[in-house]
């Protein structure tokens, strides 16, 4: 997939549509739909701006396999990481060290999300329970 594609298909699986997208990158939604179409090219702060609106990595944007970025439930994504570390090198222009760094600080980004969604469903679960257990308890 093109990044005009990547972009789009994100954007869908965000529910959101043109206007939001433009409104949130402070350009036209005619600007926006261009890069979409891919008859405009992002500048670097608007590839990094579109990827935090979509929650993703921009090397992620960039991927031309559409399997690479595969959405999990609600907070979570699969990512192809030695991919990440080649795209987010040639992407920047970064010194192996420095897109190491990012990858890694990615993953401690991710590990966040996921300790936080974890700690959400273990309260969930603890509430499920009690539930029971006070269900039992009536029998």
């Amino acid at each position: 997939m093109s990044l005009g594609q990547n972009i789009k298909k994100l954007r869908e699986l965000r529910q959101l549509n043109l206007e939001q997208m433009a409104t949130n990158l402070n350009i036209s939604t005619e600007q926006y739909e261009q890069i979409e179409l891919e008859e405009s090219e992002p500048s670097l702060s608007q590839l990094r701006e579109i990827a935090d609106i979509l929650k993703v990595h921009p090397a992620d944007l960039l991927k031309s396999n559409e399997n690479t970025v595969s959405f999990h439930g609600e907070h979570s994504q699969q990512i192809n990481y030695q991919a990440e570390v080649t795209i987010t090198n040639f992407a920047y222009n970064l010194s192996d060290k420095e897109a190491v760094e990012l990858v890694q600080n990615r993953c401690y980004e991710r590990i966040e999300e996921l300790s936080i969604l974890i700690a959400k469903q273990s309260e969930e679960m603890q509430k499920v329970i009690e539930l029971l257990q006070k269900t039992m308890s009536q029998h």
